[in-house]
């Protein structure tokens, strides 16, 4: 849980990610976050999570809405500490950038994905058994350009891009922004999110991409649609097993 607030709502728009949850960063000593659909501004640089009090350190936590008042809060360290003890390659939390954010926020959220980027290379305990892919967020090919050059000068084993999802349809877009991302990166691997269609992976690997991940084929299986053409609908029916008993010969 965050801290109490301090003072009103500055009345700006909501800026929450795709995924419904909202970007929180310390600025100036003060936490900026948001809740109902407001902004509000909170002190001191702390946040609780559980039984734990942990430093923002200007980094962007990820605010979850709740029930309550005050929302949860997801810390890098949290999500760098579940990775170690559960995964062999780590990636680091990012902030979405959907297509026609207002580009001072889109600005924002850039820095807070970089930001908690180069925290988690520093803070890892694991050794070279864990891999750490840095994750970049972008709108167009020169702010993919920008935030790889801004990681690449350090020693990730690998980077992934996410946000491509709603730019899916402007595959040009999407070319550019992977060839800006390769020109920094070198010859490290690098990951695509969400982009995981049978149509889209061939392209993605053609232009060098290493990895891919999807969960669209169990939404739309659950939906009763197939992966490689969501216009075709199964109905989905109770599966009825019909058993056959014979008698012996003897």
């Amino acid at each position: 849980m965050v801290l109490p607030f301090l003072g009103p709502a500055t009345g700006e728009e909501d800026r929450r990610c795709s995924a419904g949850h909202r970007p929180v960063a310390e600025t100036a000593g003060e936490i900026v976050h948001c809740r109902a659909w407001q902004f509000y501004w909170c002190a001191p640089s702390i946040i609780t999570t559980g039984e734990r009090r942990i430093p923002r350190l200007h980094l962007g936590v990820l605010e979850i809405p709740a029930t309550d008042r005050i929302a949860d809060c997801l810390h890098p360290m949290e999500v760098l500490e579940f990775q170690e003890q559960h995964a062999d390659i780590a990636f680091t939390l990012d902030f979405p950038i959907p297509p026609n954010m207002d580009p001072a926020e889109a600005e924002r959220r850039q820095e807070l994905t970089i930001a908690n980027a180069l925290w988690a290379l520093s803070n890892r305990r694991r050794g070279a058994d864990l891999c750490l892919f840095a994750c970049i967020q972008a709108w167009v090919e020169s702010s993919a350009s920008r935030c790889a050059a801004r990681l690449a000068s350090h020693p990730f084993n690998g980077f992934a891009i996410g946000g491509l999802v709603p730019r899916a349809r402007d595959f040009a877009l999407v070319e550019a922004m992977i060839a800006a991302v390769q020109s920094e990166i070198g010859d490290r691997p690098l990951h695509i999110f969400g982009l995981g269609k049978p149509q889209s992976t061939s392209r993605l690997f053609e232009l060098g991409v290493d990895s891919v991940d999807s969960s669209s084929y169990v939404k739309l299986a659950a939906d009763g649609r197939l992966w490689d053409d969501s216009t075709i609908n199964f109905q989905i029916r109770p599966l009825r097993t019909v058993f056959t008993l014979r008698s012996g010969t003897s």
